[in-house]
């Protein structure tokens, strides 16, 4: 009897993916002491998914499928039901390959410089409360991918790489500056803040490392985004 009390008990006191949301403190200080990580990550991998296939389906679908043949042809080109249905399986596989991939691997990197740091700073943290701590926080990430991509499906005319809630929204600049401001939004500042909680009660850390940890980590994957499009602009020139 007692037994199956404790065993409910710890139930009760797992992490959940829903009070990350709600009550993010409680549920760092269930991750303290049950670092739990397989349901959750299978979760978040079948609702990227499904979130990246949908995005598929809004990129190859009606006139944002025509523009993006219209400048790669330099034209007009006549798109069948048939062609149409082909980019988007192709594209569909593609995302889902990518998705299986990365949503884990991005997570797993993200806890290894975490737990890479709580080494140098001899906190009392394993890795796999760093790795639980990255996939609930991308929980926050996820909201925001689902949220606009909601939004782009309904306003019309509006490109499918557009976030609302980002800085980009309210200044529509151009070229790398482009990337800065759209990767600072409503939802990354969100995620930003709650990590450099969790780093506190999971990882052990000081408030101010846990701070200057998540800035440095944000500023380097900005300035990897920016790195890429600048990549992607030296190619296209080249064609």
């Amino acid at each position: 009897m007692d037994e199956e009390m404790n065993e409910q008990e710890n139930t009760l006191n797992k992490p959940n993916l829903l009070l990350m949301l709600t009550h993010p403190i409680e549920n760092f200080k269930r991750m303290r002491q049950s670092p739990n990580w397989l349901v959750p990550l299978l979760i978040l991998i079948v609702i990227s998914i499904i979130v990246s296939v949908l995005a598929v389906q809004l990129v190859t679908s009606g006139q944002f499928l025509d523009a993006e043949l219209g400048m790669i042809f330099e034209g007009d080109p006549t798109i069948t039901d048939e062609w149409a249905q082909e980019i988007f399986w192709f594209t569909a596989i593609i995302a889902v390959i990518t998705t299986l991939v990365s949503v884990p691997l991005m997570m797993a990197i993200s806890a290894l410089i975490y737990f890479a740091i709580g080494k140098i700073l001899k906190t009392k943290a394993d890795f796999i409360h760093y790795f639980s701590l990255s996939i609930y926080v991308s929980v926050i990430g996820v909201l925001g991918g689902i949220i606009h991509l909601i939004y782009n499906a309904l306003v019309p005319k509006t490109p499918p790489d557009f976030a609302f809630t980002s800085l980009q929204a309210l200044l529509q600049v151009d070229g790398p500056m482009q990337v800065v401001f759209t990767s600072i939004s409503i939802f990354s500042v969100w995620q930003l803040i709650i990590t450099a909680i969790g780093l506190q009660i999971v990882g052990l850390y000081s408030k101010r490392a846990a701070w200057i940890t998540v800035i440095v980590m944000f500023i380097l994957s900005i300035l990897m985004g920016v790195f890429s499009f600048a990549i992607s602009e030296f190619t296209n020139n080249l064609s």
